[in-house]
């Protein structure tokens, strides 16, 4: 009899741990997944953080400009957003270096941040160093190098080359599967209209009031002068390309760079 009941007990015993066993097991399989979680919110957190630029690209897409060679500064904005369901949620800490010529309230480099809570934009004046009497001068004096990186949260680099050569320049920025593309003028003269034409499926951002007249895939893009313009185009369709860059003077033809 008392050998019965020792056999029993072993059994429930045995019964216990093996139970006991399938708990930790499933709680580690529990921990495992919501560490999973964890891990996956964390990626989800990283990217909700946008730190771009009007003119500066991110590392691998280095962006070159023509500005005037007299023009003794020029502007360039940070944004702490992509667009305006996407606005990054905290605070940027971010620093801004320049070759080749200064950056107004901080010598060759400052510092900033950018506040969270809702879209903001930060002016950065860059002031091209001067060329000493008798033209010529070094490399750094005919190109000026903006780099602008975001310190905290995420670390990301902004880069942006300006070449000190007279002229009207445009360049087109697109990329497969986006809706959009940018057009973006170097503007060396004084006020004017330019004339646009795009390709079929394509047409210019109507909230632009700088753009009047739209029609026959041509467009008016008023100039206000000197200085860097961006235009966005907007594809009926995401797998149409666009592509271009070149000087001009009073007309962008981009009909042939549809496709």
């Amino acid at each position: 009899m008392m050998n019965k009941i020792r056999r029993k007990r072993q059994r429930a015993a045995l019964m216990l741990i093996t139970a006991a066993g399938i708990m930790l097991s499933l709680a580690g399989i529990a921990a495992a997944r919501y560490m999973k979680q964890e891990s996956q919110s964390g990626v989800v957190e990283a990217q909700t953080f946008y730190f771009t630029s009007d003119l500066l690209k991110e590392d691998g897409g280095t962006a070159a400009y023509f500005i005037d060679p007299m023009a003794q500064s020029f502007t360039i904005e940070l944004y702490n957003f992509a667009d305006s369901e996407r606005v990054t949620s905290a605070d940027i800490t971010y620093r801004v270096s320049v070759t080749g010529g200064t950056v107004e309230g901080g010598d060759t480099g400052i510092q900033g941040t950018i506040k969270a809570g809702e879209k903001s934009t930060v002016p950065i004046s860059v002031i091209p160093a001067a060329k000493p009497e008798g033209g010529g001068g070094t490399v750094e004096l005919e190109e000026i190098r903006v780099v602008a990186e975001s310190v905290f949260p995420y670390k990301k680099t902004l880069t942006g080359v300006f070449k000190r050569q007279l002229g009207n320049q445009y360049v087109v920025e697109d990329e497969s599967g986006r809706n959009a593309a940018v057009l973006t003028m170097v503007c060396a003269d004084g006020e004017k209209d330019i004339t646009v034409t795009l390709p079929s499926g394509v047409i210019p951002d109507e909230a632009d009031i700088r753009v009047t007249g739209y029609k026959d895939n041509k467009c008016t893009f008023h100039s206000p002068g000197y200085g860097i313009y961006s235009l966005v185009l907007l594809k009926s369709e995401a797998d149409i390309g666009l592509s271009g860059k070149d000087s001009f003077a009073d007309a962008i033809d981009l009909s042939q760079s549809g496709g």
